[in-house]
C-alpha cells in the first residue's frame, strides 16, 4: 500500500489493518517530514533512519483513534547498537505529519547486561519447569506476582514426560524455547533466575488438574 493510497482510504480515524500494513513498510518509504529526535528538531536526512540499519526485532503498536504508531526497533550491531522507539503520527487524510524517534545512544543499556541471566541459568529453569509436569515436588522459580493458566483453567500437570527436549537460548532477550516428544512448544521469559512469562503451544489435549487459578508465588530464585 502506497501513502496516497492509504491517505485516500482513511478519513477522521485508522483501521488497524491499515496502520499495520504502513508501519511494516515504515522504513522502504522515504518520510520527508520534521523529525522530531530526543526533543530536538532533527533534519530526517541527517537522523539515524535515514541510513539502512539491520534489524535484528523490531515491535510495534497501532492506535486506531488517532491514527499513530510506536515502533521499537533494536540494532545489535557490535560497532553501532541502536535501541530506537519510533512514533509516527497522521494527519486525517493518511498523510504522515511528524515522525517522533527515541533514540539510544551506543553503551546506553549497559545495566541491561550487567543485570542478564547467562545462558546456563536460563536454559536451567526450562528444565525444571519441565521436570515439574512429571514431578509436582519440584519448585519452579516463579516470578511474583504470578498466577498461572493453561487453557483457562488453572493448576500444573503431573504425569507428564517431557523428553526428547530441544531447546533455544537467546540469553540477549533472556529467552528460552523448549520443543518435546509431548508435541509440546514453550517460551520463557528468564528475568535474575525468576521465570516471568511463559507462551505456550500445545497440539496434545490433557485434563486440567484442577479449576481455579495456580498462584505461584514461591518466591523462589535459581541461583
Amino acid at each position: 500500500m502506497t501513502l496516497a493510497a492509504f491517505a485516500a482510504a482513511v478519513s477522521a480515524a485508522c483501521t488497524r489493518d491499515q496502520l499495520t500494513e504502513i508501519t511494516n513498510n515504515l522504513f522502504d518509504n522515504s518520510i520527508s517530514q520534521v523529525y522530531h529526535k530526543a526533543y530536538n528538531f532533527t533534519d530526517i536526512s541527517k537522523s539515524v533512519i535515514s541510513k539502512p540499519l539491520e534489524i535484528n526485532h523490531n515491535f510495534s503498536i497501532v492506535d486506531t483513534t488517532t491514527c499513530a504508531t510506536l515502533t521499537e526497533i533494536i540494532i545489535a550491531d557490535p560497532n553501532t547498537p541502536y535501541v530506537i522507539g519510533t512514533q509516527t503520527h497522521y494527519s486525517s487524510d493518511g498523510k504522515i505529519n511528524k515522525v517522533e524517534g527515541m533514540v539510544t545512544n551506543p553503551g546506553i543499556d549497559e545495566h541491561d547486561k550487567r543485570g542478564r541471566d547467562n545462558r546456563e541459568r536460563i536454559h536451567a529453569v526450562a528444565n525444571i519447569y519441565a521436570d515439574r509436569f512429571n514431578n509436582a515436588s519440584i519448585e519452579v522459580p516463579w516470578s511474583i506476582p504470578c498466577a498461572r493458566l493453561e487453557g483457562g483453567a488453572g493448576g500444573m500437570p503431573d504425569t507428564i514426560q517431557n523428553t526428547d527436549r530441544r531447546i533455544v537460548v537467546d540469553e540477549i532477550l533472556g529467552v528460552v524455547n523448549m520443543f518435546t516428544k509431548y508435541e509440546d512448544s514453550h517460551s520463557f521469559k528468564v528475568e535474575q533466575g525468576s521465570l516471568r512469562h511463559v507462551h505456550t503451544l500445545t497440539a496434545k489435549k490433557f485434563p486440567s488438574t484442577g479449576g481455579e487459578t495456580q498462584h505461584c508465588n514461591t518466591g523462589i530464585i535459581l541461583e
